[in-house]
């Protein structure tokens, strides 16, 4: 069928390929020579128009060629202006193909930096050998001195790849919730000392095989082992203390002199220091056979830590009535007082790292943990900690400090000291955290709560000096210290 056209001056029937010769006449092509926008094989006159343009890649290539040699395609381009000529410049420049020489007519004035590499013809889209002086990001103009200390310090505000869960758990019936107490103490020699209600245990972390010491008609208060690790020190709530030979299974000596329970005990060299409750501490030479007391008071309530300096120069005392009291090797009244504490203080720790740093913590009206300066008499730094501080220990390889804590997150925190910024936390314990020992390579921490447990935790990283230091936890899971 055809149409029929009324045109004037026409009268016959158009067929539907007549018409559609027409429509195809009245399209707008772009020119052939235009290469700017160029026919490709999908376009043909003779048929339909296509739904998409595809360039020739041979035109892409010859742009290509004129941004490697500027130069060349200036003289040889009728059409180009000052202003193409400098968009090639800059566009040849910010790719990194070659320094553009400069154009009398251009305006814009290039500068590459010298460290690029130089490019060759047609290495478009690929990876560039880095400058092996390459300049440090925080050095750029773009960042101001305060901006770029503060990235650089990023590294040491990233926590600590530490495990948040404990690497092996035993169970510890009748160990007490009692904040004023020590149970536990880790020797030299890898044993474990655990004060379970009257009964003394020794826990070998090296054979996982626990063994009983002694059993008492009264509850064993602090325990604490020698610096060498051959002798144990019991602390009863009679307000006696024992002192056994572990190698022979035999207790050897036994003091007098506290009129009430005794709640912590600590060691220099070759002093036994031991607190109660009355607010007394007593010293002891062990190396006398006579019993030989210096008493120290500065105290007006029971004395929950004590923590003898690495040095063996200075003692520290904290007690239930908010103080910490410094004392002088063989002084009778305290050298300094710290006073910053509003509760009661039991946690005490010397830096291995710095002479005459002290860290102490307060119970649950006090939540801090302060960094205190012996030697200048001031504190050095101070945090809120949200929690009651039962315990605190340092790393003796790098410059940080654990701290566990009772009501009301019962959890572990490692900081990066002196700042005391928060590396690591871990939780685990079902009560209040309350004691905490380390094992003799710094790596370990054992912590005993009130939910009779005693828990083991890799915290600290090892000493690449003592790499030979052998391995004291090595099963997990769980078993009985009994």
């Amino acid at each position: 069928m055809g149409k029929l056209d009324t045109t004037p001056g026409h009268s016959r029937v158009r067929s539907r390929e007549d018409m559609e010769e027409q429509h195809q006449a009245r399209l707008s092509l772009p020119s052939a020579q235009d290469h700017s926008f160029s026919r490709g094989p999908a376009f043909s006159p003779a048929g339909r128009s296509a739904d998409r343009f595809i360039p020739f890649r041979s035109t892409d290539q010859s742009m290509l060629d004129d941004l490697c040699s500027p130069g060349q395609a200036t003289s040889s381009r009728n059409g180009s202006t000052p202003g193409t000529s400098a968009f090639n410049a800059l566009l040849a420049c910010q790719l990194g193909i070659k320094t553009p020489p400069q154009d009398p007519q251009c305006p814009v004035t290039i500068k590459t930096p010298s460290s690029w590499p130089r490019k060759e013809k047609g290495r478009v889209l690929q990876f560039a050998a880095i400058s092996e002086q390459a300049a440090s990001p925080y050095k750029s103009s773009i960042l101001s001195e305060s901006c770029a200390a503060e990235a650089r310090s990023i590294n040491s505000t990233i926590p600590r790849n530490v495990s948040p869960f404990a690497c092996k758990v035993l169970d510890a019936p009748r160990l007490m919730d009692d904040f004023y107490s020590n149970l536990i103490d880790w020797s030299r020699q890898g044993l474990l000392a655990v004060a379970l209600g009257a009964d003394l245990y020794v826990y070998n972390t090296v054979t996982s095989k626990p063994f009983k010491v002694a059993s008492y008609e009264v509850t064993v208060r602090s325990v604490a082992w020698s610096q060498s690790g051959a002798h144990l020190s019991v602390g009863l709530h009679s307000g006696k203390v024992d002192l056994w030979d572990i190698n022979k299974m035999s207790k050897v000596r036994s003091f007098a002199g506290h009129s009430k329970h005794v709640t912590a005990l600590s060691w220099n060299s070759h002093l036994l220091s031991s607190a109660g409750s009355e607010g007394i501490v007593l010293n002891r030479d062990m190396r006398v056979p006579e019993d030989s007391i210096a008493a120290l008071k500065g105290h007006r309530s029971t004395i929950s830590g004590l923590k003898w300096s690495h040095d063996d120069r200075q003692l520290a005392s904290g007690g239930n009535d908010n103080l910490v009291c410094i004392w002088r090797a063989g002084m009778s009244k305290p050298q300094q007082r710290i006073t910053a504490h509003t509760a009661c203080v039991k946690a005490l720790a010397w830096s291995p790292h710095h002479a005459g740093l002290l860290a102490s913590g307060g119970g649950t009206q006090d939540q801090t943990i302060l960094l205190w300066s012996t030697v200048k008499g001031s504190m050095i730094h101070s945090i809120h900690t949200g929690s009651q501080v039962s315990g605190l220990a340092w790393s003796h390889t790098v410059n940080e400090l654990l701290s566990i804590h009772g009501y009301a997150t019962s959890a572990l925190h490692v900081w990066k000291a002196p700042g005391l910024v928060n590396a690591a936390t871990m939780t685990g314990h079902n009560s209040r955290v309350l004691f905490l020992a380390m094992s003799p390579d710094g790596q370990t921490a054992a912590t005993g709560a009130g939910d009779e447990t005693v828990r083991f935790w890799h915290v600290f990283p090892k000493d690449t000096a003592k790499s030979a230091t052998a391995k004291l936890v090595r099963s997990e899971g769980r078993c009985s210290i009994r």
